[in-house]
């Protein structure tokens, strides 16, 4: 498996990308970045690869029973609690301050490790942490300042994410990897649906659609393929593992925000004057410092 472990790198990409393209589609306002509206759009492309992992399982001949489906597929739930959060998170601020909170992800995974798949942390765990926490309060400040409703709702996405991931590598061990992403996905599809039974959430979600649909298209795809890599790597490595080479999201993200208010402001464009750019990059380096330091103990350092 250790062959695996560079391919997991691709996941941080994927969802830098994918973060910096829905910051665009959360900031226009209207009914269709309400967020049941968004959830719902999620869920459909959910729906989308869900089918396509299933009829690959036909294929091969690969099936699931009731009692290996259910777990996974009622875990949907947390995701979307943490998407919902998340997406309200991104709606009030910028991306490079919203999504790096997200890191602090592998400070609960090493609790849920520890406490359900009873993996204890190695050494540097600690040092890693608390990298990563200083890390994540350092991106998050602005003018000294942090901004408290931000981060309540990212704290509440990470705790939800973390026992996502938790449910995920607990039930979805063993059954394959096909199989437990089928269930996984299809879980996302059913709760990321419901929202439709609202009539202002159906507006939204056509509307959306008519407004976005590419670049729905990308950021659901992007979000997929990452969400696919990480499930696969949950499947074989511990979870804060995982977790901590997400940490690397960061470098990426800042790279996308660079690029992006150079070349093409109109679309995204975030504050870049010399004081920010220092923090950022700061925050950035001392958040994938930790990461760095949470994958050596969580491997036996």
């Amino acid at each position: 498996m250790a062959s695996l472990f560079p391919f997991l790198f691709l996941a941080p990409l994927c969802y830098a990308m994918a973060i910096l393209l829905d910051k665009k589609i959360v900031s226009s306002g209207g009914e269709e970045t309400w967020l049941p509206a968004l959830l719902a759009v999620g869920g459909a492309f959910n729906w989308l690869a869900a089918l396509g992992v299933g009829c690959w399982m036909s294929f091969a001949g690969q099936g699931l029973t009731l009692p290996e489906f259910w777990p996974l597929a009622a875990n949907g739930i947390t995701y979307w609690l943490a998407m919902g959060a998340y997406a309200a998170a991104m709606q009030r601020e910028e991306a490079t301050r919203v999504a790096p909170i997200l890191q602090m992800l592998p400070v609960f995974g090493i609790i849920a490790d520890v406490f359900v798949l009873h993996n204890m942390p190695g050494s540097f765990a600690s040092i890693g942490i608390a990298c990563v926490m200083l890390g994540c309060l350092l991106l998050n400040l602005r003018q000294g300042r942090l901004n408290k409703q931000v981060l309540l709702l990212m704290v509440l996405a990470t705790i939800m994410l973390a026992i996502n991931d938790t449910i995920f590598a607990r039930f979805g061990r063993g059954l394959g990897t096909a199989p437990a992403i089928f269930a996984d996905l299809t879980g996302k599809a059913a709760w990321g649906l419901l929202p439709l039974l609202l009539p202002r959430a159906r507006r939204g979600f056509v509307l959306g659609f008519r407004k976005f649909l590419w670049l729905f298209a990308l950021v659901d795809t992007l979000t997929i393929a990452a969400d696919g890599i990480a499930d696969v790597g949950k499947l074989y490595f511990p979870v804060s593992v995982i977790q901590a080479v997400d940490c690397t999201q960061e470098i990426f993200m800042l790279a996308g925000v660079f690029l992006f208010s150079h070349f093409a402001p109109r679309f995204l464009s975030e504050k870049l004057d010399g004081v920010s750019s220092v923090q950022k990059l700061t925050g950035c380096g001392v958040v994938v410092f930790g990461g760095v330091l949470i994958a050596m103990g969580q491997g036996g350092g």
